[in-house]
């Protein structure tokens, strides 16, 4: 088996290929019957042995966040994942790949993703343009799981000749948590316990001979690991914290670090909860660091508040007022969710922004937090000098 620089790849999880394709078919909201478009599909695939080692599906586009979430769960033992969805696989892909390689899409060519990776001895080659042996393996893999969904209500079909007078959109029935069932079936149950033409056997036995006597490599901080991945925005530390996102951003633990003389530092987000930034300091790691002046209601995704903040922005231009933004972001959701019943584009919103926050609630349920970081001090350190 080859590597894409051209050596031998000689075991398991050595080196995994990612990438990430519209649905083949129309997904429908919870609540509601009406379509919301066609969801995308990540998988990251073990090269040596074409074992599936993760995958996402999604209305999330191809985002860093995607990317994130995909990675996080090739890494971690899928255990807590196959039970919270009631599934008993034996699904054993787990631990570092040595290598990663994709295309050259910009949710891939993060500086900061290919950095948090070397950091934990992982490299990341990007495919050069053109050159589309690089990612067969995927590729393949994607078509098979594509032409898997040609037999579901909603399929869209390769061309408009093979859809006929089929509609895609009246047809479809399926909702995302369903879908993401349907794959999980089709890799974890099909794919990865047939014989593959290659191997002359089935990927997880081949997966499961290569790791005869091997243990996975795991990050000594998994959580740690989770938010290497997010993506971050360099600011100026503050008296009153860190300004991010038309907010501000205070904890205890970090008013310290700027009476100590820290400045310039590196925040870490969730674009799906947008209540707290996460910063690593020299000597503590990383800590918690929510907003300055808490707020009621949901917490706001990325996507969502782009679109608030531009909804609040005069033709002058005029300064954003966080209070102004934050109404905005509300009156936004609240319009959504009445506006799901009539649009689909809509309703497409608003099963995106459930998505993003059973993701969000799953995560915090599943990981520790990492520092208690309350502002017990109610802003003690505002006024004072450097």
């Amino acid at each position: 088996m080859m590597r894409p620089h051209g050596k031998r790849v000689s075991s398991n999880c050595f080196s995994c290929s990612l990438n990430s394709s519209l649905s083949a078919r129309f997904a429908t909201p919870v609540a509601s019957g009406r379509p919301i478009g066609r969801p995308w599909l990540t998988v990251v695939i073990d090269v040596c042995t074409r074992m599936v080692v993760s995958f996402c599906v999604g209305l999330e586009p191809p985002s860093a966040i995607r990317v994130a979430s995909t990675l996080d769960l090739a890494v971690s033992n899928k255990a807590a994942w196959l039970a919270s969805r009631g599934l008993d696989y034996h699904w054993p892909a787990e631990g570092f790949p040595r290598l990663l390689h994709s295309d050259r899409a910009k949710e891939f060519a993060r500086p900061s993703l290919r950095r948090a990776l070397l950091n934990h001895g992982v490299d990341w080659f990007l495919r050069p343009p053109g050159r589309t042996r690089y990612g067969a393996h995927v590729e393949r893999l994607i078509g098979s799981l594509m032409g898997g969904c040609k037999l579901l209500p909603g399929a869209t079909h390769s061309s408009p000749k093979a859809r006929g007078n089929y509609d895609s959109k009246a047809a479809a029935r399926l909702r995302i948590d369903e879908l993401e069932m349907y794959f999980a079936h089709q890799i974890l149950g099909v794919y990865n316990q047939t014989e593959h033409s290659a191997l002359g056997t089935s990927p997880l036995q081949a997966w499961t001979d290569r790791t005869v006597g091997q243990a996975p490599e795991f990050p000594d901080d998994m959580e740690a690991f989770r938010i290497d991945l997010f993506p971050e925005i360099p600011r100026t530390l503050g008296r009153q914290g860190i300004k991010a996102f038309h907010e501000e951003y205070y904890s205890q633990k970090l008013g310290e670090a700027y009476i100590s003389g820290l400045r310039k530092v590196v925040a870490k987000f969730d674009p799906r909860d947008l209540s707290q930034l996460y910063v690593k300091l020299p000597d503590t790691g990383y800590i918690t660091v929510p907003y300055r002046i808490r707020r009621d209601g949901p917490t706001p995704t990325w996507w969502l508040l782009k679109a608030a903040a531009r909804a609040a922005t005069s033709k002058r231009a005029a300064p954003r007022d966080r209070t102004v933004v934050r109404q905005a972001v509300r009156a936004m959701e609240e319009t959504i969710e009445q506006a799901a019943l009539r649009s689909g584009s809509a309703a497409r919103q608003a099963e995106r922004l459930r998505s993003d926050r059973r993701a969000v609630s799953s995560l915090r349920d599943s990981t520790r937090p990492i520092q208690d970081s309350d502002d017990d001090w109610g802003g003690a350190f505002e006024g004072r000098g450097a």
